[in-house]
C-alpha cells in the first residue's frame, strides 16, 4: 500500500482487551500519555487507533510492548470518573496495521494502513457453510441463559458476512486469552479466521459440557454422603422401635461369626460386603420401599416414631395424611405399620353418620354388635395395632349422633385408655393403639377433631416423581398382572412422560396406573394376535401409545397461544391437587354494574368487589378514566363453569384482568399469578403453593407471581420446579401488574381527566344507529370532488390512535384514490416504527405520496408540503383518481387550505429588544406588552406559547400589520382547495388507551433496534428526523440516560400531549364529518355525499349524528 493511504492517528495502547470492529466498547484510561491521545482526538475528528498490548503490566508501554495490528473508530462519549481516570465509549470502525510508532511526543501516535480482508471466489462455498455451522453452534456455547438467549436472537436477525460474524462473536469468548483474540483479529484470510473462530466455540463446548458433568457428578456424591449420615443417624431410633435396645448386637453377632468362621477369601469378602449393606439399610427402607419421593412427609413420621419410643409411649399428636387422591396416604400408613411391625387395620369413615359406628350398639338393639373400633382390634388379634381411620373429613353427622364427637374419645390420648364401648359395658385401654387419620381438606375436618391432630401434607407428585414412580412400581407391577414377561414389552423413554401429560391430570398417580395398565392390556391383545411362536417384541413409541389409547383428553401447554386484552392466567388449589384457570373479563355499554359468572364461590365474588373497588379507588394512578365506570357493564367469568370456584387467592389476577381490559394493555401470556388483594393494594400469603407451581410447570408457565409472604415455602418446592419456573415475589400490586402487562400503564393528571370527561360528555356515541341509503360508485364522488381550483378534496384528520390512517387507506381502496402524507416524521427515510408509517403491502396497494422523501438529517417544513401538494393534487385528478389527504400535522394542512402569511424578516435589533425583555421582564411581562399591542392574538394564544408571542411582538414592533390582521386579511384571499374534513370521533378515553397500548406495541416491533440502526447510519442523535416523538426518547435511552420504563412512559405522555394539541386546532373548523371510527368505506361514501349536500345548501340531510365534540 503507497503510503498516501497511511492515516496518522493518536494512538491507546490496552491491557487485555482486543478490540473488534463493529464494537462499541467502554473502557477506562488512567496514564497521562494515554489521556493526551484522547484530548488529541477530541480536538481534531475524535477518531484514534486502539491496540492491544503484549504485556497487561507494564505500565509505560514501547514499540515492542505492542501489537502490530489495532483497530480504529471514533470517541463517542467521554465521562471523567471520581478518581481522576477516564470512561470513554469508543465506536470501533476498521482493522488497521501499525507501520510506526512514536512514543516521544506528549501523546501515543501511530501511523497505520487498512487491512482488507482476504477470501477467493473458490473458498466461497466453505465460507457459506462455516457460516452456517458457526451460527448454529452458537447455543451449544452460550448456553439457555436469559442473557444469552438475547445476544443469539440478535445475532440470527441481523444479516451479517463473514468477516462480521467473526468480529461479533470474538469478543464474547469469555475463555479465550488476548493472545488467541489478537490472533483473530490479526488473521486477514477470511475462511481461516472462520476455521479457527469454530474450532474454539466447539473447544469451549466441550469444556463447559465436561464441567457440567464434573460439577453434576460432585454434587450427587456430596448429596448421597450427607444423606447416608443423616439416615445412619436416625437407625437407632428405628431400631429400638422394632426392640433392639442396643442397635448394634444384631450386626455385632454377625461380625462375630464371620471372625470365626473359617471362610474362603471369597466367601469373606461377600459376607462383609452384605454386613456393610445391612448396616448402611436406611430406618425408612420399608416407607422407601412401596413410596417414592415424600421426603418430608417420611422425616417427620420417623421422628414422631422416635419421639414415642423415646418416652415410651405412643401419646401426643395424633398424626392425620392430608393429601389429594392418590398420593400414597393409605399405603404409606401400611407401610408405617410393617416398618413397626404392628398388625395394620383400616376403618372407612366416608359417609359415617351414626355415633354407634364407632360406640358400638346397645345391646337392647336387635343386631347389636360392637362398635368400628374393637371390631378392628379383634381383627387385628392384637392390643397394639396401627388403626388407620381413613377420609376423617368425610364424617357424617345426622339426628343419629355425631360421630366426629365420638372420636374425640378413642383420640384422646388422655382418655382413651378407658375407652367404653356401649357394647361391651366394659372399659377397654386403647393407649397402646397407634392411631393415623387421613383426609383430602383439612378444612372439612371438624375443628375440635382437627385440634387433637397433627397435619402432615401430602402434596401432589411432579413429572419427574412420577415417571420414577411409573417406572419403578407401577410398569412391573402391571407386567406381572397381565402376565407380559420381560423383554416383550418395553416402554421408550419419551412414552412415559407423554402419558402423563396427555392422558392423566391428577396429583396422585391412580389414573396414571390404570393408563399403564391400560397400555399393558392393549400390548398383551396384539402380541397375542401375531401367528407362530416367534412373537416380536413391541416397543411403546409415542405414536404407539396414541394408537392405544386414543384422542389424549389433556393439553400438556394450557397456557395461552398470545397475550390478551381482559384475559390473566391464575393459579388454583382444589382437593385433587392444583389447576390453572382464566379469568376473562370483558366490557359493553351500560350503567356501571359488574356481572360474576361461572359458578363463582362467596369469597370470590367478594375479592372480585374488592379488586374493582381498589381500581376505581386508584384510577387515575393506573391511567383509567374514572367515567368507563359509570357508562360501562363489567362481566367477569371463568371458564367450565360448572366446576364450582372459591377462595380468596384469585385477587391479584382479577385486578390484572380489569386493569389490562380498561387500560388496552394486554396480559403476557407465560405469566400465571396467585395472591389475595386488599383494599389498599397489598398482596396477602395464599396456601397450597406446591401444587399450584406443580400444576403452572404442568400447563407450560414459565414464570409465576406469588405474595412476598410466600417466599419462606419455597423451600418445600422441588429443584425441577424452580429450576423451570421464575419465581416473582410481589408486595403490592404494583408489582405485580409491573411484571404481568406488556407494559405499565401511564397516569393520568386530573386535567386529563377533566378535559377527557368534557369531551366524552359532548359527543354522541349512539352510532349503532346510523342508516345510510345505497352505496354510490366512484364516478360520482368525481363529479363530487375534482374540478378545476378550487380543487375540493377530502382531508382525513384526527388525534394520534384515532384510526385515521386505516380509515384514510379503505376509503382510498374503495374509491380508486391516492394517499398525499400530511405526516411531519413520515418524510424521512429510515424511521418507519414510531412514525406509524403505512406497511410496504399496504402502499403497493395505493399509491401513497410524500413518504420516505428526505433523509433523517434534512429538514421539510410546511412551505415545501404546500409545494409538493399543489403540484401532487392537480396530476392525481388527471389520472381519474381522488387526492385523499391524511396526517396528524395540523400546520400542513393549515398551510395547504389557507397558504402561508408571507413576512418580511424581522430586523436583528427588534430581535435581540424582545429577547432582552424576555430575558429581564419575563414571560407574563412579554404577553401583556401582546396584550396592549395586538389584544386579537394575545387572547387566542396559550400563555405558554413562548414562541408565538415572541413572534408576534416582532411583527407589531417592526412596524408591521398585527399579526391578527394579516391572518384575517389571508384568510378571506383566494384558496387552492376546499377542503372536506374528515375526523374518526373517539372518546377521549379510548384515545389515551389506544396511545399506551400502541407505544408497547412498537417497542415490541423494534422501534428502540430501529434507532439504533439509524444512528450506527451515522446520523447524528440531534438530527431533525430523531427530535420526533419516539426516536427522541429511544436515543435518550440507547445513551443511558434514562431506563426502559421511564422512555415507555416518556413517549406516551408525549403522544398525548400532541394529540391535545391535534384536538385543540380541530376545534376551530365548525364543518367537519364526524363518523364512527369503525365506519365503512361504502358508509362514509354516502356519508360524504350527504355532507357535501348539506354544506352546499341544497338541504338538510345533515344526519348522521354529526356533532362535533366539545373539546
Amino acid at each position: 500500500m503507497s503510503k498516501k493511504n497511511h492515516i496518522r492517528l493518536p494512538m491507546l495502547p490496552m491491557r487485555d482487551t482486543v478490540v473488534f470492529p463493529g464494537m462499541n466498547c467502554p473502557f477506562f484510561i488512567g496514564r497521562v500519555q494515554s489521556l493526551e491521545s484522547l484530548q488529541y482526538a477530541l480536538q481534531n475528528d475524535r477518531r484514534l487507533v486502539v491496540v492491544a498490548q503484549k504485556n497487561a503490566r507494564s505500565e509505560n508501554p514501547g514499540p515492542e510492548d505492542i501489537y502490530a495490528v489495532g483497530t480504529v473508530g471514533r470517541v463517542l462519549q467521554v465521562m471523567k470518573m471520581p478518581n481522576n481516570t477516564v470512561k470513554v465509549l469508543f465506536e470501533a470502525e476498521y482493522r488497521c496495521r501499525i507501520i510506526s510508532t512514536n512514543f516521544d511526543l506528549p501523546h501515543y501516535a501511530a501511523v497505520t494502513e487498512v487491512i482488507n480482508d482476504e477470501s477467493s471466489p473458490e473458498e466461497a462455498r466453505q465460507i457459506a457453510s462455516l457460516h452456517r455451522m458457526i451460527r448454529k453452534s452458537l447455543p451449544g456455547y452460550f448456553g439457555r441463559e436469559n442473557r444469552n438467549n438475547e445476544i443469539i436472537s440478535s445475532l440470527e436477525k441481523e444479516e451479517l458476512n463473514a468477516n462480521e460474524l467473526i468480529n461479533r462473536i470474538a469478543p464474547l469468548l469469555d475463555n479465550i486469552d488476548t493472545e488467541k483474540k489478537q490472533a483473530l483479529l490479526e488473521n486477514t484470510h477470511t475462511l481461516s479466521r472462520l476455521e479457527d473462530l469454530y474450532q474454539k466455540l466447539i473447544e469451549e463446548e466441550e469444556n463447559k459440557k465436561l464441567e457440567t458433568k464434573i460439577r453434576q457428578h460432585i454434587n450427587t456424591q456430596i448429596g448421597k454422603t450427607h444423606r447416608e449420615y443423616y439416615l445412619n443417624e436416625q437407625m437407632k431410633a428405628i431400631q429400638k422401635e422394632l426392640g433392639n435396645e442396643d442397635g448394634k448386637s444384631e450386626t455385632s453377632e454377625f461380625e462375630e461369626k464371620i471372625k470365626t468362621l473359617k471362610l474362603t477369601p471369597e466367601a469373606k469378602e461377600v459376607a462383609e460386603r452384605e454386613l456393610k449393606r445391612l448396616k448402611g439399610m436406611s430406618p425408612a427402607g420399608n416407607l422407601d420401599e412401596d413410596h417414592y419421593g415424600l421426603e418430608k412427609v417420611k422425616e417427620r413420621i420417623i421422628e414422631f416414631l422416635a419421639v414415642s419410643k423415646n418416652i415410651g409411649t405412643v401419646k401426643g399428636p395424633i398424626i392425620c395424611l392430608v393429601g389429594p387422591p392418590g398420593v400414597g396416604k393409605t399405603s404409606l400408613a401400611r407401610s408405617i405399620g410393617k416398618c413397626l411391625n404392628r398388625s395394620f387395620v383400616r376403618i372407612s369413615l366416608g359417609g359415617v353418620r351414626d355415633e354407634a359406628e364407632i360406640r358400638g350398639h346397645r345391646r337392647t338393639y336387635i343386631g347389636a354388635m360392637p362398635g368400628k373400633i374393637l371390631q378392628m382390634m379383634k381383627k387385628a388379634k392384637s392390643s397394639n395395632p396401627l388403626i388407620l381411620l381413613d377420609e376423617v373429613d368425610k364424617l357424617g353427622r345426622s339426628y343419629m349422633g355425631d360421630p366426629a364427637a365420638a372420636l374425640l374419645e378413642v383420640l384422646d390420648p388422655e382418655q382413651n385408655n378407658t375407652f367404653m364401648d356401649h357394647f361391651l359395658e366394659v372399659e377397654y385401654d386403647l393407649s397402646k393403639v397407634l392411631f393415623l387419620c387421613t383426609a383430602n381438606t383439612a378444612q372439612d375436618i371438624p375443628p375440635a377433631l382437627y385440634d387433637r391432630m397433627e397435619i402432615i401434607r401430602l402434596s401432589g407428585y411432579t413429572e419427574p416423581e412420577k415417571v420414577c414412580i411409573t417406572q419403578k412400581h407401577l410398569i412391573p407391577k402391571q407386567m406381572e398382572e397381565n402376565g407380559i414377561s420381560a423383554g416383550k414389552v418395553r416402554f421408550r423413554k419419551e412414552a412415559i412422560p407423554y402419558i402423563i401429560r396427555h392422558y392423566t391430570r391428577e396429583a396422585g398417580i391412580r389414573s396414571l396406573e390404570r393408563a399403564v395398565g391400560k397400555v399393558c392390556r392393549k400390548a398383551v391383545t396384539e402380541l397375542m394376535k401375531q401367528s407362530g411362536d416367534a412373537k416380536k417384541n413391541i416397543s411403546l413409541t409415542q405414536k404407539k401409545i396414541r394408537e392405544y389409547m386414543g384422542v389424549p383428553p389433556y393439553n400438556f401447554d394450557r397456557s395461552n397461544d398470545k397475550n390478551e386484552i381482559g384475559v390473566a392466567t391464575g393459579l388454583a388449589w382444589t382437593s385433587f391437587g392444583g389447576d390453572i384457570l382464566f379469568i376473562e373479563v370483558t366490557d359493553m355499554k351500560g350503567k356501571g354494574t359488574i356481572q360474576l359468572t361461572g359458578k363463582l364461590g362467596e369469597v370470590m365474588k367478594e375479592s372480585a368487589a374488592a379488586a374493582l373497588s381498589y381500581i376505581r379507588t386508584n384510577a387515575n394512578s393506573l391511567g383509567i378514566y374514572s367515567r368507563i365506570f359509570k357508562e360501562r357493564d363489567i362481566h367477569v367469568h371463568i371458564p367450565e363453569g360448572a366446576t364450582p370456584k372459591d377462595g380468596p387467592s384469585a385477587g391479584i389476577t382479577l385486578v390484572t384482568a380489569l386493569v389490562s381490559l380498561f387500560t388496552s394493555i394486554a396480559v403476557r401470556k407465560e405469566v400465571a399469578m396467585t395472591g389475595e388483594i386488599t383494599l389498599r393494594g397489598k398482596v396477602l400469603p395464599i396456601g397450597g403453593l406446591k401444587e399450584k407451581l406443580i400444576a403452572a410447570r404442568r400447563s407450560g408457565i414459565t414464570e409465576v407471581i406469588i405474595p412476598k409472604d410466600n417466599l419462606k415455602d419455597m423451600e418445600d418446592i422441588p429443584e425441577e420446579i424452580k429450576s423451570e419456573i421464575r419465581i416473582i415475589p410481589a408486595e403490592h400490586i404494583s408489582e405485580v401488574l409491573k411484571h404481568a402487562l406488556e407494559q405499565m400503564p401511564t397516569a393520568v393528571d386530573d386535567a386529563d381527566i377533566k378535559e377527557s370527561e368534557n369531551a366524552d360528555s359532548a359527543q354522541d356515541k349512539n352510532f349503532g344507529d346510523i342508516k345510510y341509503p345505497g352505496v354510490p360508485a366512484s364516478e360520482l364522488l368525481l363529479s363530487l370532488f375534482g374540478g378545476t381550483e378550487p380543487y375540493r378534496v377530502p382531508i382525513i384528520v384526527g388525534p394520534t390512535g384515532s384510526g385515521k390512517s386505516r380509515l384514510a387507506l379503505e376509503f382510498a381502496k374503495y374509491i380508486n384514490g391516492e394517499i398525499i402524507s400530511a405526516d411531519s416524521v413520515s418524510v424521512y427515510q429510515h424511521l418507519n416504527i414510531f412514525s406509524a408509517k403505512p406497511s410496504p403491502t399496504d402502499r403497493q396497494h395505493i399509491p401513497h405520496h410524500l413518504i420516505d422523501i428526505i433523509a433523517p438529517d434534512a429538514r421539510y417544513n410546511a412551505g415545501e408540503f404546500c409545494r409538493d401538494s399543489r403540484r401532487l393534487i392537480p396530476e392525481i385528478f388527471s389520472r381519474q383518481r381522488i387526492p385523499v389527504i391524511t396526517g396528524g400535522t395540523p400546520l400542513y394542512i393549515r398551510a395547504l387550505v389557507h397558504g402561508l402569511i408571507d413576512t418580511p424578516e424581522t430586523p436583528a435589533h427588534i430581535k435581540t429588544h424582545i429577547q432582552k425583555m424576555f430575558a429581564d421582564k419575563g414571560a407574563d411581562y412579554c404577553r401583556q406588552e401582546l396584550q396592549r399591542l395586538d389584544p386579537d392574538t394575545a387572547a387566542r394564544l396559550k400563555p405558554n406559547d413562548r414562541q408565538r408571542i415572541l413572534r408576534a411582538l416582532e411583527i407589531v414592533l417592526s412596524g408591521q400589520s398585527p399579526i391578527s390582521s394579516l391572518q384575517a386579511s389571508h384568510r378571506f384571499s383566494g384558496h387552492f382547495i376546499r377542503p372536506l374534513y374528515i375526523m374518526p370521533n373517539i372518546l377521549r378515553s379510548l384515545l389515551y388507551a389506544n396511545i399506551n397500548r400502541r407505544t408497547a406495541q412498537m417497542i415490541k416491533e423494534g422501534g428502540i433496534e430501529e434507532t439504533q440502526n439509524v444512528l450506527e447510519m451515522g446520523y447524528a442523535p440531534d438530527c431533525p428526523g430523531l427530535q420526533s416523538i419516539g426516536y427522541k426518547q429511544a436515543v435518550q435511552y440507547l445513551r443511558g440516560q434514562i431506563s426502559l420504563d421511564s422512555m415507555t412512559e416518556e413517549i406516551a405522555k408525549h403522544t398525548r400531549r400532541y394529540a391535545k394539541r391535534q384536538l385543540t386546532w380541530y376545534r376551530q373548523y365548525t364543518d367537519i364529518l364526524y363518523v364512527p371510527p369503525e365506519i365503512t368505506p361504502d358508509k362514509l361514501t354516502e356519508a360524504i355525499r350527504t355532507h357535501i349536500t348539506y354544506l352546499s345548501g341544497a338541504d338538510k340531510l345533515y344526519s348522521i349524528h354529526n356533532k362535533p365534540p366539545s373539546h
